[in-house]
């Protein structure tokens, strides 16, 4: 399951400027992987946000990088 900014962009149909450099995954195990520049990390369960935007954005605050595309729909919340 998706989570973090990558799961708001999805949901919300966020445009991105640029790519996202990290994404996150709620998995069985913590797990990171890197190629070309991107990193795909895997949480337990036990770092699942609730399935909310103010759930998922405070999770992208915590463990990825900031993407200042996300604070407009977050002044909205």
């Amino acid at each position: 399951m998706q989570a973090g900014f990558k799961a708001l962009a999805d949901r919300y149909g966020i445009a991105l400027a640029q790519p996202l450099r990290v994404e996150s995954l709620i998995g069985t195990t913590r797990r990171s992987r890197e190629s070309n520049g991107h990193v795909e990390n895997t949480y337990p369960a036990s770092y699942q946000p609730a399935d909310d935007f103010a759930g998922h954005f405070e999770f992208g605050l915590k463990y990825e990088e900031i993407h200042l595309e996300f604070l407009p729909v977050c002044l909205r919340q």
